[in-house]
This record gives C-alpha cells, sequence and structure tokens, in this order.
C-alpha cells in the first residue's frame, strides 16, 4: 500500500528563520525599478521645460 503526500495549504515567504530573505528582495526590486525610471523621466521632462528658453522676439520699429 502506497502513502499518501501532504497537501500544500499555504506558502509563506522569508517566514522560516533558515530561508533566504531573496524572495522578498527580487518583489522590492521589481516594483522600484519601473517606479524609479518613471521618476527620473518626469524630473527631466520637468527640468528640461523649466530651462528651455523661450525664442526672442524681434520687435518692430513703431518709430520708423
Amino acid at each position: 500500500m502506497r502513502a499518501t503526500r501532504g497537501r500544500i495549504l499555504r506558502v509563506k515567504l522569508g517566514v522560516n528563520p533558515n530561508s533566504s530573505s531573496l524572495g522578498t528582495d527580487v518583489v522590492v526590486l521589481a516594483l522600484s525599478t519601473p517606479l524609479a525610471a518613471s521618476l527620473i523621466l518626469a524630473i527631466s521632462a520637468l527640468v528640461r521645460t523649466l530651462l528651455r528658453r523661450k525664442p526672442d522676439v524681434q520687435q518692430e520699429d513703431l518709430h520708423a
């Protein structure tokens, strides 16, 4: 007769003191990298907009 195997009731990441916390680190990196990239793009667009020089408007000679 063959013994029945147990079943997995739930999975907890990083609860076991002998387990690696790599699973938690990977999740944080996966979420923070796109956020940091978006933040850098937004800041660079803002700086570029603020530093853009307005074109010189040539004043017409009104006294001619």
